[in-house]
């Protein structure tokens, strides 16, 4: 070992010579003494944890309002929903005296002001003088707005002032239900609220109020119940089937649609009336011929011979269609002769 070294390693702290002079060996000697430091330190500290604390406290408390007051928010703006009113309730317990809740229109939705929306049958404009109610059927209306409002103190820390919490919440309250579209019943017709219709000729009027008549006044009238009232039908099952032809309900203005979709399909509904009231006796009569206990003989003779009268009938309506339309205006004449 060299000179220098010598003096280096008798410099070294950790030298256990150096360390017997400094009072001790090992590793505790190294260690300054703190008696006497950790009161010093936490009265130190305390001031800084009292005061996260109360911060936390007041954060606490401000959220809990909060939650408070969004949903009071949106009870105000439910319990005032159609055909509810708010002043029927009474407010909500937790709720303040001195905090607001109300209900107010809000502003229409946009979102809902959608081109694919505006059809001319529901917003207008109609040919021919038609003025539609183009607010009624608007989706964008009808937004109503539930606030709540309140003021509060914090808990600690009362120099940083009292702290407002406002909520407002949107709801599309307007559902175009029947009672608040203004009608009596969800059968009520809806085109004198949508359509403002302009009046029709006096000529027309005149011809329709004839027809009415004459249908009240027919001698056969009573012959017609067989379309929706039979007695057989409702003798044996209780109930009767409707034959009336019906059309599907639509929405255009396209007049060839009209015509391809609608009207067509209804007169042809119309031609197989015949053959759909044949069908149904024939099977009227096919069940009476075989219920249980079986009918007497004499009603069985009667029940075949409508069977076969009514087959006999099916075949020559069929017949008469495939002969194209010569055949189907005579089977058009041949099918009334058997309705009277």
């Amino acid at each position: 070992m060299t000179v220098s070294a010598a003096l280096t390693r008798i410099s070294d702290p950790r030298n256990p010579a150096r360390l017997r002079e400094r009072g001790g060996v090992g590793r505790s000697a190294t260690i300054p003494r703190r008696r006497g430091l950790a009161p010093l330190e936490l009265v130190m500290a305390l001031p800084l944890l009292l005061m996260i604390t109360a911060l936390i406290v007041v954060f606490g408390t401000a959220a809990s309002w909060k939650i408070r007051t969004e949903t009071v928010s949106r009870d105000a703006m439910w319990r005032a929903r159609w055909p509810r009113q708010g002043h029927y309730f009474s407010r909500p317990a937790n709720w303040p005296s001195d905090a607001h809740l109300g209900v107010s229109a809000g502003a229409p939705f946009a979102q809902l002001d959608d081109g694919v929306l505006n059809h001319p049958v529901a917003r207008g404009p109609l040919p021919a003088g038609i003025d539609v109610n183009s607010h009624l059927l608007d989706f964008s209306r009808g937004a109503q707005r539930g606030t709540a409002q309140i003021t509060r103190d914090p808990p600690m820390f009362g120099a940083l002032g009292p702290y407002r919490l406002t909520v407002e919440n949107a709801l599309l309250e307007d559902r175009f239900q029947y009672g608040q579209m203004g009608f009596t019943s969800n059968r009520q017709r809806r085109m004198p609220r949508i359509y403002d219709l302009p009046p029709a000729p006096g000529a027309l009027v005149q011809a329709y109020e004839r027809a009415v008549r004459a249908f009240e006044s027919s001698p056969h009238r009573a012959t017609w119940r067989v379309l929706d009232q039979d007695d057989e039908f409702l003798a044996y099952y209780g109930w009767a089937p409707d034959f009336h032809p019906r059309m599907a309900s639509f929405s255009s203005l396209d007049m060839g649609w009209v015509e391809e979709r609608r009207v067509r399909p209804l007169t042809q509904q119309i031609e197989r009336v015949p053959q759909r009231m044949a069908r149904a006796f024939l099977r009227l009569y096919q069940d009476q011929l075989n219920a249980t206990p079986p009918p007497p003989p004499a009603m069985q003779s009667l029940l075949q011979q409508r069977i076969d009268a009514l087959q006999q009938y099916l075949a020559s309506l069929s017949a008469m269609r495939s002969t194209g339309p010569a055949g189907e205006e005579f089977a058009f004449r041949a099918e009334e002769e058997h309705a009277r």
